[in-house]
């Protein structure tokens, strides 16, 4: 994907309006879905469809575990890894800003999961989610630093660049 691109498909990721209302959905809610899907309790679906209401209406923490739980195939759930990334897209993007999601979206251009391998997307949410403190902080640092010895300099300048434009323009 070229540099042009990458640019143009992040823009359209981050022009998703922000809701006017507060997301549905209390921390304590998002813990509780996410526990019993992980325990694959009685009724994982119904703690799916929860997160899913939550998610579409922008809640950051439910898009972040939708997610994980799309990507792993968390509680039995069936591995969907394209809907894994637009999870992850949704909420690091404008929609939810989750500091999580962003090392997530890296990942998931650093392994090819859910799209196309890109590792100057990958320096770019990875470098991104830096910009705040989060429990991916160290894998974060250290992805940086691997795709750091990857790219070339004009790649770098070129990731650093965009990662600035996203941050003004979408995440600030």
């Amino acid at each position: 994907m070229s540099i042009k691109r990458l640019v143009l498909a992040s823009a359209l990721i981050m022009a998703n309006p922000v809701l006017a209302s507060s997301p549905a959905g209390t921390p304590a809610d998002i813990e509780q879905a996410v526990a019993s899907v992980k325990a694959s309790k009685d009724n994982v679906q119904g703690a799916v469809s929860a997160l899913e209401a939550y998610a579409k209406q922008g809640n950051g923490d439910a898009l972040l575990w939708l997610g994980r739980i799309y990507r792993d195939g968390l509680g039995g759930t069936p591995k969907d890894p394209k809907r894994a990334f637009s999870c992850f897209e949704r909420a690091a993007g404008n929609e939810g800003k989750n500091n999580a999601a962003k090392y997530e979206l890296a990942r998931a251009y650093y392994y090819g999961e859910g799209t196309d391998k890109n590792l100057i997307g990958a320096y770019i949410w990875a470098t991104l989610s830096l910009r705040t403190p989060s429990g991916e902080r160290k894998e974060a640092q250290t992805l940086v630093s691997e795709l750091t010895g990857m790219l070339s300099e004009e790649q770098l300048n070129s990731a650093k660049i965009i990662a600035e434009q996203i941050h003004d323009l979408y995440l600030d």
